[in-house]
């Protein structure tokens, strides 16, 4: 279950990476803070408004979501066991429940706006936007789904060919920290055998004239053997 959640984490990432609303993040320190300011040109606001609606950000961000469940739902339903099923599936809903609630386009929109603000001209911005208003800016963003849910196809696919490596290099690690722990024990019980012979013949030569000579030759002998 672990594995799985993982591999729907750094999916999801790159899913809302490619969206075309958040391609200009700069995944910087700065973004957290840049999310707390706000754009004082209102013309600048109001292109960069349009952009996102004219590119559908918001409904990508929706598509990317409900694809990324399925993909990984249909990851799962391959990698457990019939009675995991059931209990992976509610769990998963669990996580997509909460990226929506804390990652929500509502959410979204005041820090991008504010990014775009930052990195972009107004000049650069009306070239963006004759751009996204001529039929071809059109067609981009009417064939952007489909290249999305075609992109993500591939992706999955070259996550279910290297899957079986990543799951020989978890078994290798377990296999790897299990000879580790039976030479711990080995080191351990050797140690504690050492300790217990040199007690006992520590014992022996303190007490050598109280034990006969045939029980101190069998003792003797038992501990060499040992």
């Amino acid at each position: 279950m672990v594995r799985e959640t993982m591999i729907a984490v750094v999916v999801l990432s790159l899913g809302l990476l490619a969206a075309p609303g958040f391609a200009a993040q700069g995944t910087t320190s700065g973004t957290v803070a840049a999310a707390e300011g706000t754009v004082k040109d209102a013309g600048k606001t109001a292109k960069i408004e349009e952009m996102l609606r004219l590119t559908k950000t918001d409904e990508m961000m929706q598509q990317v979501m409900s694809q990324m469940k399925a993909m990984n739902l249909q990851q799962l339903q391959k990698n457990l066991a019939p009675d995991e099923k059931a209990q992976a599936a509610e769990m998963q809903q669990k996580i997509f429940d909460l990226v929506n609630a804390k990652m929500s386009w509502e959410k979204f929109k005041p820090a991008i706006v504010q990014i775009y603000a930052e990195v972009y001209t107004d000049e650069e911005l009306d070239g963006i936007l004759a751009f996204y208003r001529s039929p071809a800016g059109h067609a981009m963003i009417e064939k952007m789904p489909q290249l999305m849910s075609r992109t993500m196809a591939v992706a999955q696919k070259l996550m279910g060919d290297i899957q079986p490596e990543i799951e020989k290099m978890v078994k290798d690690a377990e296999q790897h920290a299990s000879d580790d722990q039976q030479r711990r024990e080995s080191v351990e019980i050797k140690n504690k055998a050492d300790s217990m012979i040199y007690s006992v013949e520590k014992l022996l030569k303190e007490n050598r004239e109280k034990i006969s000579d045939g029980d101190a030759k069998s003792i003797e002998e038992a501990l060499e053997e040992a």
